[in-house]
C-alpha cells in the first residue's frame, strides 16, 4: 500500500472572486481542484478504502462524505469494503458507479449550495 506524506495530498490555493475566503485548502490528488491522472486519483481512494478495511476490519462503519470535494472519496473508500459492509452517504445529486458491490446512499443536502445555485458549482 501506498504511503501518502502531507505535501503528497495537500495544498493551498488561491481563490477568485470571494473576499471571505481568499484560499482553500485542497486535496492535490483528488482530481477536483488540480488536474491529475484517474489512475493516481484512485490509487489514492484504494489506499484510504485499504486502511480504513484493516483498521476497522471489525466494525460497522458509515461513510459520510459531505459537498462535492468529499463525494469520491468517501464513495470509493466505502467500495473498498464490498457489498453492504460500510455504506456511503453522500450529499450530492447524482448517482454513482459501485466497482466492488458496495451501498451508496445519496441525499439532497437540506442547505442549498450557494455555488451551484449562482450556476457555478
Amino acid at each position: 500500500m501506498i504511503c501518502y506524506t502531507e505535501q503528497d495530498l495537500v495544498s493551498v490555493a488561491g481563490r477568485e472572486n470571494n473576499k471571505k475566503r481568499t484560499y482553500l485548502v485542497v486535496n492535490r490528488l483528488q482530481g477536483k481542484h488540480v488536474p491529475v491522472s484517474p489512475h493516481k486519483a484512485l490509487q489514492m481512494f484504494d489506499a484510504l478504502g485499504a486502511l480504513l478495511e484493516k483498521e476497522y476490519k471489525e466494525e460497522k462503519l458509515l461513510l459520510i462524505g459531505f459537498a462535492e470535494t468529499a463525494t469520491a472519496i468517501g464513495a470509493m473508500a466505502a467500495a473498498c469494503f464490498g457489498s453492504g459492509k460500510a455504506p456511503c452517504l453522500v450529499s450530492a445529486d447524482h448517482k454513482g458507479a459501485d466497482r466492488r458491490g458496495g451501498v451508496f446512499l445519496f441525499f439532497r443536502a437540506a442547505q442549498p449550495c450557494r455555488r451551484a445555485e449562482a450556476g457555478k458549482g
